[in-house]
């Protein structure tokens, strides 16, 4: 895919066309030119002009990701890096989300300085969506297993108490019944211990 331009005379042909998400950013007159499919995306098939007021196309991106898209029109501008890109989110005037990645490249008039900037916009959304999805997939299943730990620990923890119990209980009842005469009221306690330590475990099941 090339993109050749003639600046003298502002005029772009290319393998891809502004359908494909090409744009001009026209940083003197402070307007963007878009195709009439983005033009549509973004809620401007309304108006008559080609160039849409740069100010209102902005006022479209959350204002969190204005930072990062100044930041990449100054880096291609004034740092003389053969391009930049940012990702932003883009709330159209119908109420839905883009999520758009934007290259962009400087573009200098007579005089040297850069006046404007030409750029391709790719619809990320579905990617970025379902990028979103699994990651929030992983961090339920992170959190699931998380939880599973947590509960066998406690309960590995609420079974050794009672298990102890019935243990501790058993071997005394069998050294008391080894002796005589047995102590009949030291043989039922340990066995209410034993009953009371059953108890805890069916509750616990």
């Amino acid at each position: 895919e090339i993109l050749t331009c003639d600046w003298s005379s502002d005029v772009c042909s290319s393998d891809l066309t502004l359908e494909d998400g090409v744009f001009e950013w026209d940083i003197e007159q402070e307007t963007v030119v878009f195709s009439s499919t983005w033009r549509r995306l973004f809620g401007f098939d309304d108006q008559t002009q080609s160039a849409i007021s740069a100010t209102a196309w902005r006022a479209g991106i959350l204002s969190e990701d204005i930072k990062g898209l100044d930041a990449a029109l100054q880096a291609c501008l004034t740092n003389n890096l053969p391009s930049s890109a940012v990702q932003v989110r883009y709330s159209t005037a119908y109420g839905s989300l883009l999520k758009l990645e934007i290259h962009l490249v400087a573009v200098k008039n007579a005089y040297g300085l850069p006046s404007k900037a030409v750029g391709i916009i790719h619809d990320r959304t579905e990617e970025m969506d379902l990028e979103l999805s699994i990651r929030e997939e992983l961090n339920e299943e992170s959190l699931l297993s998380s939880r599973k730990s947590q509960f066998v620990s406690y309960l590995s923890h609420e079974i050794r108490t009672p298990m102890t119990v019935i243990g501790s209980a058993k071997a005394l009842l069998e050294s008391s019944l080894q002796k005589e005469p047995v102590n009949m009221e030291s043989a039922l306690h340990y066995i209410d211990q034993i009953g009371g330590a059953l108890r805890s475990l069916r509750a616990l099941v």
